[in-house]
């Protein structure tokens, strides 16, 4: 019961604490991500931009790899294209590579280590 009135606590004081606000997927990126703004903030890059993070995300599908948050990502890209926020559309275009690459290594990793597991169950 304590649980629930904390939760309930911390949720009302998070609703009328914080601004109204939305928050950007950039705001819940993943640690290490970093930002390097571009030299070229123009409507084509951003149009470039959003054409390699629809790519990253086709990669990320193809190899079954959950691409909600990325998703979500590209959509507040296209919102921040027609507002004319190129730079946020920049911004947000890395986020999704960086997570691409990030959920690829991951991958990668999982893949290593069921194999080590398997190799080592064979021969123990």
């Amino acid at each position: 019961m304590i649980f629930i009135r904390l939760s309930l606590t911390l949720f009302l004081v998070l609703v009328f604490a914080v601004p109204s606000t939305s928050l950007s997927m950039v705001d819940l990126a993943p640690r290490g991500f970093v930002y390097v703004p571009p030299s070229d903030f123009t409507e084509e890059a951003a149009d470039a931009s959003l054409h390699d993070a629809q790519k990253a995300i086709d990669e990320m599908e193809a190899l079954n790899l959950s691409i909600t948050f990325v998703t979500d990502a590209l959509q507040e890209a296209e919102r921040a294209k027609s507002e004319g926020d190129f730079e946020q559309v920049m911004e947000l275009s890395q986020l999704i590579l960086y997570v691409r690459a990030e959920s690829q290594l991951m991958q990668d990793e999982l893949t290593l280590f069921s194999r080590d597991l398997q190799s080592s169950r064979a021969s123990g």
